[in-house]
Protein backbone atom coordinates (compact mmCIF):
# COMPACT_ATOMS: atom_id res chain seq x y z
CA UNK A 1 0.00 0.00 0.00
CA UNK A 2 3.08 2.52 0.84
CA UNK A 3 4.17 1.71 -2.74
CA UNK A 4 0.93 2.36 -4.41
CA UNK A 5 0.64 5.68 -1.87
CA UNK A 6 4.02 7.02 -3.40
CA UNK A 7 2.83 5.93 -7.26
CA UNK A 8 0.03 8.28 -6.53
CA UNK A 9 1.70 10.99 -5.36
CA UNK A 10 4.65 11.35 -8.20
CA UNK A 11 1.67 11.22 -10.61
CA UNK A 12 -0.17 13.58 -9.25
CA UNK A 13 3.33 15.70 -9.18
CA UNK A 14 4.15 15.03 -12.46
CA UNK A 15 0.55 15.52 -13.92
CA UNK A 16 0.99 18.81 -11.80
CA UNK A 17 4.17 19.90 -13.53
CA UNK A 18 3.36 19.13 -16.37
CA UNK A 19 0.01 21.11 -16.58
CA UNK A 20 2.61 24.55 -15.43
CA UNK A 21 4.62 23.74 -18.19
CA UNK A 22 2.14 24.27 -20.83
CA UNK A 23 0.96 27.00 -18.74
CA UNK A 24 4.45 28.55 -18.99
CA UNK A 25 4.39 27.34 -23.02
CA UNK A 26 0.80 29.06 -22.96
CA UNK A 27 2.08 32.47 -21.87
CA UNK A 28 4.41 32.65 -24.31
CA UNK A 29 1.70 32.35 -27.09
CA UNK A 30 -0.21 34.61 -25.83
CA UNK A 31 2.33 37.11 -25.65
CA UNK A 32 3.52 36.20 -29.89
CA UNK A 33 -0.02 36.11 -30.76
CA UNK A 34 -0.68 39.55 -29.15
CA UNK A 35 0.15 43.09 -30.49
CA UNK A 36 1.81 46.11 -29.07
CA UNK A 37 -0.43 48.82 -27.28
CA UNK A 38 0.08 51.14 -30.00
CA UNK A 39 0.15 53.95 -29.41
CA UNK A 40 1.52 53.58 -25.79
CA UNK A 41 -1.04 55.83 -23.73
CA UNK A 42 0.33 58.94 -21.96
CA UNK A 43 -1.13 56.91 -18.67
CA UNK A 44 0.76 54.06 -18.89
CA UNK A 45 4.05 56.14 -19.09
CA UNK A 46 3.13 57.98 -15.84
CA UNK A 47 2.27 54.34 -14.54
CA UNK A 48 5.94 53.53 -15.07
CA UNK A 49 7.62 56.48 -13.87
CA UNK A 50 5.51 56.07 -10.58
CA UNK A 51 6.26 52.50 -10.35
CA UNK A 52 9.78 52.77 -10.87
CA UNK A 53 9.31 50.22 -13.70
CA UNK A 54 8.48 49.04 -16.98
CA UNK A 55 7.26 46.42 -19.39
CA UNK A 56 6.54 45.68 -22.94
CA UNK A 57 1.99 46.80 -22.94
CA UNK A 58 0.06 44.51 -25.29
CA UNK A 59 -3.06 43.83 -26.05
CA UNK A 60 -4.29 40.63 -26.27
CA UNK A 61 -8.26 39.06 -26.82
CA UNK A 62 -7.48 36.17 -25.32
CA UNK A 63 -7.58 37.68 -21.55
CA UNK A 64 -10.50 39.49 -19.59
CA UNK A 65 -8.29 41.14 -17.66
CA UNK A 66 -4.37 42.58 -17.18
CA UNK A 67 -1.71 40.18 -16.49
CA UNK A 68 1.75 40.39 -15.89
CA UNK A 69 4.33 37.55 -16.46
CA UNK A 70 8.29 37.18 -17.54
CA UNK A 71 11.66 38.01 -15.74
CA UNK A 72 13.77 39.25 -17.71
CA UNK A 73 11.72 40.72 -20.44
CA UNK A 74 8.62 41.35 -18.57
CA UNK A 75 4.96 41.78 -20.48
CA UNK A 76 2.07 43.16 -19.46
CA UNK A 77 -1.08 41.64 -21.47
CA UNK A 78 -4.38 44.10 -21.04
CA UNK A 79 -7.72 42.99 -23.08
CA UNK A 80 -8.91 45.41 -26.15
CA UNK A 81 -11.02 47.66 -23.87
CA UNK A 82 -8.08 49.22 -21.96
CA UNK A 83 -7.62 51.51 -24.89
CA UNK A 84 -11.09 52.92 -24.24
CA UNK A 85 -10.03 53.14 -19.93
CA UNK A 86 -9.94 56.84 -18.64
CA UNK A 87 -6.36 57.96 -18.34
CA UNK A 88 -6.54 58.09 -14.77
CA UNK A 89 -8.06 54.21 -14.80
CA UNK A 90 -5.71 53.64 -17.08
CA UNK A 91 -2.49 55.03 -14.77
CA UNK A 92 -4.44 53.04 -12.19
CA UNK A 93 -4.31 49.51 -13.83
CA UNK A 94 -0.84 50.29 -15.65
CA UNK A 95 0.76 51.18 -12.16
CA UNK A 96 -0.84 48.04 -10.31
CA UNK A 97 0.68 45.90 -12.95
CA UNK A 98 4.25 47.83 -13.15
CA UNK A 99 4.31 47.55 -9.35
CA UNK A 100 4.21 43.51 -9.88
CA UNK A 101 7.23 43.66 -12.11
CA UNK A 102 9.06 46.11 -9.72
CA UNK A 103 8.19 43.61 -7.07
CA UNK A 104 9.27 40.74 -9.00
CA UNK A 105 6.05 39.05 -8.16
CA UNK A 106 6.06 36.78 -10.69
CA UNK A 107 9.00 34.80 -9.42
CA UNK A 108 6.98 34.19 -6.47
CA UNK A 109 3.93 33.34 -8.59
CA UNK A 110 6.13 30.62 -10.53
CA UNK A 111 8.07 29.38 -6.85
CA UNK A 112 4.29 28.62 -5.61
CA UNK A 113 3.11 27.08 -8.19
CA UNK A 114 6.48 24.95 -7.75
CA UNK A 115 5.74 23.92 -4.69
CA UNK A 116 1.84 23.74 -5.37
CA UNK A 117 2.55 21.05 -7.80
CA UNK A 118 4.97 19.06 -5.05
CA UNK A 119 2.75 19.43 -2.50
CA UNK A 120 -0.52 19.07 -4.55
CA UNK A 121 -1.94 17.01 -2.13
CA UNK A 122 -1.99 19.64 0.93
CA UNK A 123 -5.40 21.68 1.13
CA UNK A 124 -3.77 24.07 3.74
CA UNK A 125 -0.85 25.01 1.87
CA UNK A 126 -3.48 25.96 -1.26
CA UNK A 127 -5.07 27.84 1.20
CA UNK A 128 -1.53 29.58 2.34
CA UNK A 129 -0.96 30.45 -1.15
CA UNK A 130 -4.17 31.75 -2.09
CA UNK A 131 -3.74 33.98 0.92
CA UNK A 132 -0.39 34.97 0.02
CA UNK A 133 -1.68 35.88 -3.61
CA UNK A 134 -4.92 38.10 -1.96
CA UNK A 135 -2.68 40.37 0.47
CA UNK A 136 0.06 40.54 -2.44
CA UNK A 137 -3.14 42.01 -4.40
CA UNK A 138 -4.14 44.55 -1.12
CA UNK A 139 -0.69 45.82 -1.02
CA UNK A 140 -0.24 46.48 -4.42
CA UNK A 141 -3.72 47.94 -4.62
CA UNK A 142 -2.82 50.58 -1.70
CA UNK A 143 0.42 51.31 -2.63
CA UNK A 144 -1.47 52.21 -6.52
CA UNK A 145 -3.85 54.60 -4.53
CA UNK A 146 -0.91 55.78 -2.96
CA UNK A 147 0.98 56.76 -5.55
CA UNK A 148 -1.17 57.88 -8.02
CA UNK A 149 -4.09 59.51 -5.21
CA UNK A 150 -6.55 58.44 -7.32
CA UNK A 151 -8.91 56.02 -5.47
CA UNK A 152 -12.38 56.15 -6.88
CA UNK A 153 -10.76 55.99 -10.75
CA UNK A 154 -8.77 52.98 -9.27
CA UNK A 155 -11.82 51.23 -8.23
CA UNK A 156 -14.04 52.20 -11.29
CA UNK A 157 -11.31 50.07 -13.37
CA UNK A 158 -11.59 47.91 -11.04
CA UNK A 159 -15.07 47.24 -11.11
CA UNK A 160 -14.61 47.77 -14.90
CA UNK A 161 -12.41 44.49 -15.22
CA UNK A 162 -14.48 42.61 -12.50
CA UNK A 163 -17.75 43.27 -15.15
CA UNK A 164 -15.74 41.43 -18.12
CA UNK A 165 -16.11 38.35 -16.40
CA UNK A 166 -13.40 35.62 -16.13
CA UNK A 167 -11.26 33.92 -18.89
CA UNK A 168 -11.58 30.39 -19.47
CA UNK A 169 -10.85 28.78 -16.71
CA UNK A 170 -9.67 25.37 -17.34
CA UNK A 171 -6.79 26.57 -19.55
CA UNK A 172 -3.11 25.48 -18.99
CA UNK A 173 -2.00 29.12 -17.92
CA UNK A 174 -5.26 29.51 -15.63
CA UNK A 175 -2.96 29.85 -12.98
CA UNK A 176 -1.10 32.98 -13.57
CA UNK A 177 -3.96 34.81 -15.83
CA UNK A 178 -6.58 35.05 -12.86
CA UNK A 179 -6.11 37.80 -10.82
CA UNK A 180 -9.11 36.71 -8.61
CA UNK A 181 -9.92 38.18 -5.39
CA UNK A 182 -11.29 41.44 -6.77
CA UNK A 183 -14.54 41.53 -4.57
CA UNK A 184 -12.26 41.65 -1.66
CA UNK A 185 -9.84 43.97 -3.22
CA UNK A 186 -12.26 46.49 -4.22
CA UNK A 187 -14.24 45.52 -0.21
CA UNK A 188 -11.00 46.79 1.39
CA UNK A 189 -10.25 49.72 -1.45
CA UNK A 190 -13.90 51.19 -0.17
CA UNK A 191 -13.41 50.49 3.31
CA UNK A 192 -10.25 52.75 2.98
Amino acid sequence: IESMLLVVLAAGMALRLAWLGAGLVSLARLRRSSVPLDPRPTAVERAAELAGADADFRVSPRVARPVTFGFLRPVVLVPPGFASFDPSQQAGVAAHELLHVARRDWVRTLADEVILSVMWFHPALWWVVDQNRLSTEQVVDKEVVRLTGARKPYLEALLKLAAAGRGPVLQPASAFLTHGHLARRVALLVQE
